[in-house]
């Protein structure tokens, strides 16, 4: 919105945090990726027990994985398609 009231030209500015964006989604698609090779391998675990302590261990991360990306997402969303509702 800044970059709007700018008389310049920003076009560089806007490609660069398009660019900025585009590794935010690759970076959140290769977790997702990696998180569904893991849990395709814990499953094939035999013993139960065994499965539940490698999940145990993986649903800190993927917590906060979720508290750090879930507000980034959410936030860019509102930004863009949310122009004319109230800030509140």
């Amino acid at each position: 919105d800044v970059m709007k009231l700018a008389c310049s030209d920003n076009k560089v500015n806007f490609i660069y945090g398009f660019f900025v964006a585009l590794c935010t989604m690759l970076d959140f698609a290769l977790i997702v990726v990696s998180y569904l090779l893991i849990l395709k391998t814990v499953l094939s675990i035999a013993s139960m027990a065994e499965r539940l302590k490698a999940l145990n261990t993986c649903i800190s991360h993927i917590c906060a994985v979720l508290i750090f990306y879930v507000p980034i997402i959410t936030l860019a969303a509102m930004h863009r398609f949310a122009k004319h509702k109230s800030p509140l």
